[in-house]
């Protein structure tokens, strides 16, 4: 099996595709299956991809060149489940004061590429400007960013993972996911979601446990398992044979090159 960063995050959008849909979600953990027919990228991967071609062609990209990725990657892709406000900006690039989970769900790139963590900050802050340019949305990119950063460069534990919740989410330090899950429901905000997979993945015991505990959220399942395994792989540096095959064969070629070529520049 071929290692590429971004299936960490890919995975976990095609995996939890079909477990948003209101009549989709579930609570039960054990209901959650990884793999199924009708699995597919959504606007996650999209963005996810708008993101990493933008640090391919930039190496340090401002807001509008984070942007302009994004965008185009968008047109080439319609129908991939974008929100409302943010199939208006496709057409029309202006930042619109949004803290939705748009801007967390599509910075895993950043996270692997940083070199520092006062690099790994600024990128995630321009990433999430080009639309999500409320605090929340710069917060809830740069908390997910610096998560992956640290599970990737100080692995050997989860607490430099357990101080970005504190320091970004302090609310969630003493919750857990079973806490939360009864009261949960679909929300799609930073504020409401970024914690969730953060949690999600410092319960985990590895990279297919976090992706189930993710989605048996019953929340906005793509993109907190989306948020939640890319720290995972980051931290774990696998993931099942099967979830892997599932990503690929459901990938277009154009995504796979810029993935692939993502990878040489993360070694």
């Amino acid at each position: 099996m071929m290692d590429y960063v971004l299936f960490g995050a890919i995975a976990g959008d095609v995996c939890g595709s079909s477990y948003e849909a209101k009549f989709g979600r579930t609570k039960l953990y054990e209901a959650v299956r990884l793999v199924r027919t009708g699995n597919d990228f959504t606007d996650d991967t999209v963005c996810t991809i708008g993101v990493a071609n933008a640090i391919l062609k930039y190496k340090n990209p401002t807001p509008e060149q984070f942007g302009e990725c994004i965008q185009e990657m968008c047109k080439k892709h319609p129908n991939r489940g974008y929100g409302g406000m943010f199939r208006k900006w496709i057409d029309n690039p202006v930042p619109y004061g949004s803290y939705g989970n748009g801007s967390a769900m599509r910075v895993s790139p950043v996270g692997f590429y940083a070199h520092n963590a006062k690099e790994c900050l600024e990128l995630a802050k321009n990433s999430a400007l080009c639309s999500h340019n409320d605090p929340e949305g710069v917060k809830g990119a740069q908390a997910i960013a610096l998560a992956i950063y640290r599970a990737k460069h100080d692995s050997i534990t989860k607490n430099q993972i357990w101080y970005v919740l504190d320091n970004y989410y302090p609310e969630y330090t003493e919750k857990t996911l079973d806490d939360i899950r009864p009261g949960y429901h679909f929300d799609s905000t930073c504020q409401g979601s970024v914690p969730i997979a953060l949690l999600a993945f410092l319960e985990s015991e590895d990279y297919e446990d976090c992706l189930k505990l993710a989605i048996s959220m019953g929340g906005d399942s793509d993109t907190i398992a989306a948020m939640a395994g890319s720290i995972a792989y980051a931290y774990y540096e696998k993931m099942p044979q099967t979830i892997f095959d599932q990503v690929w064969d459901v990938l277009p070629e154009e995504m796979i090159d810029i993935i692939e070529t993502f990878d040489d520049v993360c070694e």
